[in-house]
């Protein structure tokens, strides 16, 4: 069954490989702030990338330079 399903999605990953410019690091994209409170009480605030599209997901944060402290990148 797993196997299956691995292979019914390696067409979808190649194609999205593909349509992808992998070879250099996609522009900013939009940000929406992430709140996150440990059981502490202490909040830690991040500024997050969301990558929405299919394109967007699998270049990622390939060939970033840096990535902000506070920063990141939801998928």
């Amino acid at each position: 069954m797993r196997r299956r399903f691995f292979l019914a999605l390696l067409p979808v990953v190649t194609h999205a490989w593909a349509e992808a410019d992998t070879s250099k690091a996609q522009p900013e994209l939009p940000k929406e702030t992430l709140v996150i409170v440990g059981k502490d009480g202490v909040t830690h605030t991040l500024n997050v990338e969301m990558a929405l599209t299919l394109d967007q997901q699998t270049v990622g944060e390939m060939f970033r330079p840096s990535v902000p402290p506070d920063g990141g990148m939801l998928f």
